[in-house]
């Protein structure tokens, strides 16, 4: 089973403290940046996007692509999804304070 981690180190624009999980759940509008973690075995992996509305399906080449490392071959992978440790989004902290907008007074 797979389990390419992937650390999450920006939202919409701000950074955040990294959070290691294994899916994201994305809706329109969403951004992320991530770190994929590919510290695996020399082979192909899956990397899956479910959507949640939809052709909800991995059937016919929807939904998914190949991750394949160099030397691997070029078979399909035999990975199984594998899903121990979501994103939740209140586990998403800024990197710093952002503090609000304008000048502090006494």
């Amino acid at each position: 089973m797979a389990k390419l981690a992937q650390t999450i180190i920006e939202v919409h624009g701000v950074n955040v403290q990294p959070l290691i999980v294994d899916s994201i759940q994305i809706f329109a509008g969403q951004r992320y940046s991530v770190v994929l973690n590919a510290n695996q075995a020399d082979k192909s992996y899956w990397i899956r996007g479910l959507p949640n509305v939809g052709v909800t399906v991995f059937d016919g080449g929807l939904n998914f692509t190949i991750l394949r490392y160099s030397g691997a071959s070029h078979a399909d992978p035999t990975t199984t999804s594998a899903l121990s440790t979501p994103m939740l989004e209140t586990s998403i902290y800024p990197l710093t304070n952002p503090a609000a907008p304008g000048c502090q007074l006494p």
